[in-house]
């Protein structure tokens, strides 16, 4: 998954392959165990890093999103092509 921002606010994601590379936005997701084990590189950091990149992902959703309630106007998410060709190839 990929997310598309502009001045710190989310515009959508992206669902794709995981060995896609043409997509636009940052990655989402990270691969932080393999064979049962952690990989190197992969800490989290402390409780305050915890605490201070959920404060910047709060921040990063536009304030009609920030309201309680529901919200008929989420924000995008869309499936890549590629993605889309192969659950069409994948189907047949």
């Amino acid at each position: 998954m990929w997310r598309t921002e502009r001045d710190g606010l989310i515009l959508g994601d992206t669902v794709g392959l995981a060995a896609e590379t043409r997509i636009d936005g940052r990655p989402m997701l990270a691969q932080v165990i393999a064979d049962g084990r952690r990989l190197d590189g992969t800490g989290f950091g402390s409780l305050a890093d915890a605490r201070a990149r959920c404060a910047e992902g709060l921040a990063s959703l536009p304030p009609r999103l920030r309201a309680l309630g529901r919200s008929e106007d989420a924000a995008p998410v869309s499936v890549s092509a590629e993605l889309a060709e192969f659950s069409r190839t994948d189907a047949s």
